[in-house]
């Protein structure tokens, strides 16, 4: 299998999807589908609670991702949070209701995936922050304004100084005013996990087309999504 730095620097689609330790308790799942350029979303692990943020575009896929979450958090109760109304990120929604497990989206997200017939996340919420906990862990989600779509939203990691830019980072779209919001917000982050590529510091949050090369290896060691 090619190695977990290949797989989330995009040179070769990751198969099966893997789980990249980033931080104590944090995990990159990365998922391809039909040859597409590999997605990044994010595993967060408390002492009696886990979030996953994003999912993958298929049923299959989504199955095999929240299949290997359970082994890893031995049935923790699990959370689902939809940063985008993009196939890549909720495309496999259908598992997560049928295995009971709550989710949520910005109420953009809901609009842009209802207009796009995508499927939607359960639950809504308003405004432009949104505070809770998973397992002791505090987890903020933010809307930063328009970015690659309108109704993108990132999420911060507190107790690890860890942002997931989603689709923000790493688009071609002119999100200048999103990213200032989001630096205004969360200052200089340790870590920020892009929606594509390698996960790198808060050097990612000046446009990352203008540098690139910038992200940070991360342990090769990964745990397979089988």
């Amino acid at each position: 299998m090619a190695s977990a730095n290949a797989a989330i620097k995009g040179d070769q689609d990751p198969a099966p999807p893997a789980l990249l330790p980033v931080a104590p308790g944090i995990f990159v799942h990365v998922t391809a589908t039909d040859g597409a350029p590999a997605s990044n979303g994010l595993l967060v692990v408390g002492h009696d609670g886990a979030l996953l943020v994003d999912i993958a575009a298929t049923t299959a896929e989504t199955r095999r991702l929240i299949d290997a979450v359970e082994r890893l958090t031995r049935g923790a109760p699990l959370q689902v949070y939809v940063t985008e109304a993009r196939p890549e990120r909720l495309g496999g929604l259908a598992v997560v209701h049928e295995r009971g497990l709550r989710s949520l989206g910005h109420e953009t997200t809901l609009a842009a995936a209802m207009a796009r017939g995508l499927p939607l996340p359960r639950s809504g919420w308003n405004g432009e922050t949104l505070a809770f906990e998973v397992g002791a862990r505090q987890i903020e989600a933010f809307h930063p304004g328009a970015a690659l779509t309108r109704g993108n939203t990132v999420v911060y990691v507190g107790d690890a100084d860890l942002l997931h830019g989603g689709s923000l980072i790493g688009g071609d779209d002119d999100v200048a005013a999103a990213l200032t919001a989001t630096r205004a917000r969360f200052g200089a982050p340790a870590i920020v996990i892009p929606g594509r590529g390698a996960p790198g510091d808060h050097r990612l949050l000046s446009h990352p087309a203008h540098h690139p090369g910038e992200g940070r290896d991360r342990p090769p060691k990964s745990t397979p999504c089988r």
